[in-house]
């Protein structure tokens, strides 16, 4: 029995050609290495907060030939890069509003999401909220900060919250591609953890084939309680929400890298705590930076405030970034031209 006629086959045939040229214009807007500098979902949220211009979206190749997404907020005549990097559940955008105040001082700022965040998914070929292994992030961190080394006299690495984790270690590992370090509510010691269950999954299935499905032990009101951002980060369609075992598994061999070293931070440091801090322990984060050299530590704490500082005390937080820098910009006149 006959099912389709040879008029009815020939439409088959055509309606699948241009199904197919659909998905491949569809895939090839999906793979694209220029990134979306301010997201929407389907609902029209943004990825970057409420007023925030967005910055300018760009591109670099990774040491193992991975592109990576960036957004940058420059000018032609700035003197000293500031390098962000985001925190566990939170990506660039969130730094949208620092980076442009801290534009309008002077400074080229630049906001990086790291593989499997942000920018930085299945979109260039990235498992969300997964990595292979811990120095693939140092390596990805390096192969942007490198060049800007031969561009600029001063380049200083600002990591917020478990970005301050990895912004600690990449300064321990390879130290002379920076001037110094800003620390924002550094999670180098959390008091949120990992359920019981939860680790035991990390440890059972870390070295299996990857599958993101433990959710981050962090929900938005850990951030902030200021209604508009809270809003936001509800809403935002980059928001990372879960990780693999894996991804657990090495940042935890991120925590043991770094108590290996404790004395090995020569960079001058600014700490920035929370006062209210929900996710970061501050006095275990203190006795771990303190191990260093007392010299170079300089520590501040927001009184009454919660851990997303950048949000509900930004105009604070870049007055005291802006002032610690120049005092070290001087410090470094001497030594490089």
């Amino acid at each position: 029995m006959r099912l389709f006629s040879p008029i009815q086959r020939t439409l088959s045939l055509l309606l699948g050609g241009l199904c197919l040229v659909a998905f491949a214009l569809f895939s090839l807007g999906c793979s694209t290495l220029e990134p979306q500098a301010a997201p929407q979902d389907a609902a029209g949220h943004q990825s970057v907060p409420p007023d925030t211009p967005p910055g300018d979206a760009d591109y670099y190749r990774a040491e193992n030939g991975a592109v990576l997404g960036y957004v940058r907020y420059t000018s032609p005549i700035a003197t000293t890069a500031l390098v962000f990097l985001h925190g566990l559940d939170d990506q660039s955008g969130w730094f949208a509003g620092m980076a442009k105040q801290l534009q309008a001082r002077g400074y080229d700022v630049y906001l990086l999401d790291r593989r499997g965040s942000g920018i930085n998914r299945e979109n260039r070929g990235f498992r969300s909220g997964d990595i292979d292994a811990y120095p693939t992030w140092i390596g990805d961190i390096q192969a942007f900060l490198t060049p800007l080394r031969e561009r600029y006299p001063a380049v200083f690495l600002v990591g917020a919250s478990w970005g301050g984790k990895l912004a600690y270690a990449y300064s321990i590992a390879r130290p002379n591609t920076l001037d110094g370090l800003v620390l924002i509510a550094p999670s180098l010691h959390e008091k949120v953890q990992l359920g019981l269950f939860a680790g035991w999954t990390v440890k059972l299935k870390a070295s299996e084939e990857p599958q993101p499905a433990l959710p981050l032990p962090i929900e938005p009101a850990m951030h902030t309680t200021t209604p508009t951002f809270l809003d936001f980060i509800e809403h935002d369609p980059l928001r990372l929400d879960r990780a693999s075992p894996r991804f657990f598994q090495e940042s935890g061999r991120l925590d043991a890298f770094i108590n290996e070293h404790l004395t090995d931070n020569h960079k001058p440091t600014l700490v920035l705590l929370a006062d209210q801090d929900q996710i970061v322990d501050n006095e275990g984060t203190l006795a771990i930076l303190q191990q260093g050299d007392p010299n170079l530590l300089e520590i501040q704490v927001y009184k009454e405030q919660p851990h997303a500082l950048q949000f509900d005390a930004v105009e604070r937080l870049v007055n005291d970034m802006d002032a610690w820098i120049k005092k070290q910009q001087v410090k470094l006149v001497p030594v490089r031209p």
